[in-house]
């Protein structure tokens, strides 16, 4: 059976960054959340972590608020704009106004609980309300001596109707919109107020900031300062938990409970979203039972003391009993409203991606520019949500997988090798740290040796660094077996053979060596790259392996003859890694381009080419199935691609059998001149050849039925008259074929009305793409009309006689010469010679009159 070439790869997924910092919302309803990524507003939906809707405007956006129905966004932008978007259809969100709010940018955005009013705090230290109905400015209120960093409407309507604000200036300030005027001012706070809340009567007012203080200020009846209640943190987040009691978060990583009624902490949990050191919290918790109750006040303050994940935002969702926080990686994390242990995260940016793997039908792992292991679904139930494994010390470079034995191995700038066991996804943890490197460990490669009978199997890992050795680690051991130096220059990549014995490594320094495993010779050198090699990789099948380079080329290496038998060169930058697919007779390559390449390894062609979007594509895996391919690179996404191969092929087949019997079906209307079904066959085929030859034969045959060509074109619908004037423009470009074309357009233009052929779409560029060769076929056309009338001119200027009767004087005219010259000459004047011609002339004069009378008979039949 022969293996079927890959010939088409769609894109399944895709998962691109969705916040890189700044404002975030919640709806009225809880159900979706509004992520700032520079330039585009994401909206998320909070269950199913499914992007549901991209806004994009022209500029950075700096702030934004929603309306509580959900159906319009406000949004303010670097360029001091506002923009008004409706979002009633999520699938299409439209842009129905834009101003000029402040003259300087509006960083803080707030819609009143009826949605007809938009409040906007602006870097100019003003604040303005603004009619949304009628568009005109409402309020201005001043009196913030620094950048307004939150505004927000009082919720209940009923029972006031006025604007809270905060300033850098560490102030609070209450604007009745009634009077215009400022009601009242809480200044007891020392440093920035960054977030508030409200008790659920709405009488009460929670503000924190940045002096690590909650004040509580009342509303109704009158607006003041009822308490202070320190809580030893710097606030981003802070919500009501139960009554008399509020949860707030901050810097130190910890979300705590505070009683504001004994001004106590009652309750706190780190903010962590690694399940890694969710498990490892456990454990030291149970040591801690087991330890003296009398030591727990005093553990309780080192729990205190112990620093999570810094918290940047946060909101209460009610109808989940979920808390919902924004940690200082951007992960978007929930947690559980009672218990505050973590439950899940959605990653909102992964920077630049280094390396991706497939891990499971469900799951892939992926490195990027910071020091944690991320593992997220794909699909499934639990689509979207991302596992954290933290423990390396600084960015990691390179990872490996081993899926039989559930183990992704870690490597970067720390020179640590992470052992991640992952058989329990609910607790990963990391089964061994290998240390020996000097440098940065740059590249992996697990070797899944098969055990002897009696023996135990042993997990053995390559690792190559910056400092140009390679070693091969016995990771149940935890120690090195074997070190080497193995190349002039840092180690990009290691690969293992299929058949587990022999290794390839990559490096900068342009060569590729390939080493044996059992006791790390070197078997040999292959050269003829000219930049450093990024990536290699062997055939499942042939003894052949390939590799990459910065010089934009692919290189397939022969084992036996150890030498390069074929080059592919197609990437328009550096070729950054390459895999072997279907049975070893294709390459699949990325690179620094963007691009995503299939070549076919015998005839050396390339098949597809994907554009990744990619920007530099760093990584590149293929399931075990072959049937999917993940790619990740610089710009944070990463897309999977999946094989459309036999769907392609299949729609093939069928077209070419449809074209077929449409052929057939257009032949026999051609034979029983049944031009107008013909006519629409020939349009469904898309034959522009078949189509003029048709119409000559219509106009031909239009001498006997001179409304033929118009009944046809009366018959054809606005597609195929649209279809006709296209082809038009192709046939008005060769003369010889102009006299049809235009014929036909005549047809048309005269049993189509203006208005008919207006509603054509582009019929403009049609007509102005017709019109340059019909003017030249005009011009060419008007010189031999007017050359005709010269022809005339000369023919009625010339006398035209008959030439028969011009050769017959010519040659009684040559006859009397003869006869002047013999009557001059003595000889011939002898009797004889006389007689003689004079029996030849009464002869020849016979002749010729006999020539006369048939060719005057002639003339008379004719």
């Amino acid at each position: 059976m022969t293996q079927q070439y890959k010939v088409a790869f769609n894109s399944v997924y895709s998962s691109s960054p969705l916040y890189t910092g700044g404002q975030l919302s919640v709806s009225k309803d809880q159900q979706y959340i509004f992520l700032q990524c520079g330039t585009e507003l994401n909206i998320v939906r909070i269950a199913t972590n499914d992007l549901v809707c991209k806004i994009s405007v022209n500029d950075r956006i700096l702030g934004h608020c929603v309306r509580e129905d959900t159906k319009q966004v406000a949004v303010s932008t670097q360029n001091s704009l506002v923009h008004l978007i409706d979002i009633s259809d999520m699938s299409n969100p439209i842009e129905t106004k834009n101003w000029k709010a402040h003259n300087s940018v509006s960083i803080s955005l707030a819609y009143d609980p009826s949605g007809t009013f938009l409040a906007t705090g602006s870097v100019d230290r003003t604040i303005r309300v603004w009619d949304l109905r009628k568009h005109f400015i409402t309020h201005n209120f001043t009196g913030h001596t620094s950048v307004v960093t939150k505004i927000q409407f009082y919720p209940s309507t009923k029972k006031k109707f006025i604007l809270i604000s905060t300033s850098e200036d560490y102030t609070i300030k209450f604007w009745d919109l009634k009077t215009k005027s400022c009601l009242a001012t809480i200044d007891n706070h020392v440093n920035s107020v960054t977030n508030w809340t409200f008790s659920k009567n709405k009488k009460f007012m929670f503000a924190g900031g940045r002096d690590r203080v909650v004040s509580k200020i009342q509303i109704v009846p009158t607006i003041e300062l009822i308490e202070t209640i320190p809580v030893y943190d710097v606030i981003s987040t802070i919500m009501v938990y139960n009554k008399n009691k509020i949860l707030v978060a901050g810097e130190n990583g910890v979300m705590s409970v505070w009683s504001t009624k004994y001004h106590e902490k009652e309750k706190q949990s780190i903010v962590k979203t690694t399940i890694i050191e969710e498990i490892v919290n456990e454990k030291s918790a149970k040591e801690e039972e087991e330890e003296d109750d009398d030591d727990d006040d005093e553990k309780e303050d080192e729990e205190g003391s112990l620093k999570g994940q810094i918290v940047t935002n946060g909101f209460l969702l009610d109808s989940t009993n979920e808390i919902l926080l924004i940690t200082e990686n951007l992960d978007i994390a929930l947690f559980d409203f009672k218990t505050l242990k973590f439950k899940r995260a959605l990653v909102g940016f992964n920077d630049e991606i280094g390396d991706v793997k497939f891990i499971s039908k469900e799951l892939y792992g992926l490195v990027s520019n910071c020091e944690h292991l991320r593992l997220c679904y794909y699909q499934g139930k639990q689509k979207g949500e991302t596992i954290t494994l933290s423990g390396h010390k600084s960015i990691i470079l390179s990872m490996a997988v081993n899926v039989n034995d559930n183990l992704i191995a870690t490597a970067g700038k720390d020179r640590e090798i992470r052992v991640w066991n992952i058989a329990d996804l609910q607790k990963p943890f990391c089964q061994a740290v290998l240390i020996g490197h000097s440098e940065e460990i740059s590249a992996l490669s697990f070797v899944n040796a098969v055990p002897k009978k009696n023996e135990k199997k042993t997990q053995l890992l390559i690792s190559g660094s910056n400092d140009k050795t390679i070693k091969i680690w016995s990771v149940t051991k935890g120690q090195p077996l074997i070190t080497f130096k193995a190349h002039e220059k840092e180690i990009n990549q290691i690969t293992v053979a299929p058949n587990k014995k022999i290794f390839a490594s990559a490096s900068r320094d342009k060569t590729i060596k390939l080493w044996n495993v059992k006791d790390g010779s070197l078997i040999e050198t292959y050269r003829g790259h000219r930049r450093g090699v990024w990536d290699v990789a062997f055939s499942p099948i042939d003894k052949v392996f390939a590799s990459c380079s910065g010089d934009q080329t692919i290189k397939v290496w022969s084992l036996e003859s150890n030498q390069c038998i074929r080059t592919l060169e197609g990437h328009m930058a550096a070729v950054l890694r390459v895999k072997f697919i279907s049975n070893g007779t294709q390459i699949v390559s990325t690179g620094a381009d963007s691009l995503i390449k299939v070549w076919n390894l015998k005839s050396g062609d390339c098949a597809i080419t994907i554009d990744a979007k990619n920007e530099r594509v760093w990584g590149i895996d293929v399931s075990l199935d072959e049937n999917y391919l993940i790619s990740a690179g610089s710009d944070s996404n990463v897309m999977i691609w999946e094989d459309r191969s036999e769907i392609v092929k299949d729609k093939l087949e069928k077209n070419r059998q449809q074209k077929i019997l449409k052929e057939t079906e257009y032949n026999n209307y051609v034979r029983e001149k049944d031009y107008l079904k013909a006519l629409k066959l020939a349009f469904s085929l898309d034959y522009s050849l078949n189509i003029f030859n048709l119409i000559q034969e219509i106009c031909q045959s239009s001498h006997q039925n001179p409304d033929l060509l118009p009944q046809i074109i009366t018959k054809l619908d606005e597609k195929e008259i649209k279809k006709c004037l296209e082809y038009i423009t192709d046939w008005n470009t060769n003369s010889k074929r102009a006299q049809i074309s235009h014929t036909l357009l005549k047809n048309i233009f005269l049993r189509w009305t203006p208005n008919q052929l207006s509603q054509i779409n582009g019929i403009g560029k049609i007509v102005q793409s017709i019109l340059p060769y019909s003017e030249r076929h005009y011009k060419r056309v008007e010189k031999l009309y007017q050359r005709s009338f010269l022809i005339e001119h000369i023919l009625s200027s010339v006398k035209v006689t008959n030439i028969e009767n011009v050769k017959f004087q010519n040659k009684q005219k040559n006859n009397e010469r003869k006869r002047k010259k013999i009557d001059n000459d003595p000889i011939q004047k002898s009797p004889q010679n006389v007689n003689k011609k004079k029996r030849k002339n009464k002869n020849s004069d016979k002749k010729n009159l006999k020539k006369k009378t048939k060719n005057m008979n002639k003339k008379k039949k004719k």
